[in-house]
């Protein structure tokens, strides 16, 4: 890790002249849509953060089917405990043990 961390510090370094981003495709001289100049390793690192940012939350988003199945399985398991616990106290009972559902 020392030797990035190096690398990071030299490029970021390197890389200090002010410039300004402009999103206009059509016209270099707008103003509109173009940024304040700013160190350009300062750009770099903003948009590091948001596609970190970006990449968090597809992964979030992607797990969600497995999360609800998670909880869903939780819930079933906490159910079936409590039948359980209830058998174990009245073994008279003429009921059967509970059975998972296979999906």
């Amino acid at each position: 890790m020392l030797p990035l961390a190096a690398f990071a510090v030299v490029f970021l370094v390197a890389n200090r002249q002010s410039v300004a981003l402009s999103f206009n495709p059509f016209s270099d001289q707008s103003g509109f849509l173009t940024s304040p100049a700013l160190p350009l390793w300062l750009w770099l690192m903003v948009m590091l953060f948001i596609g970190f940012g970006l990449g968090i939350f597809g992964m979030w988003s992607s797990a969600k089917p497995s999360r609800q199945k998670l909880r869903d399985l939780k819930l079933e398991v906490k159910q079936l405990n409590k039948q359980l616990a209830l058998r174990e106290e009245n073994p008279s009972s003429s009921e059967h043990l509970p059975v998972l559902k296979s999906e």
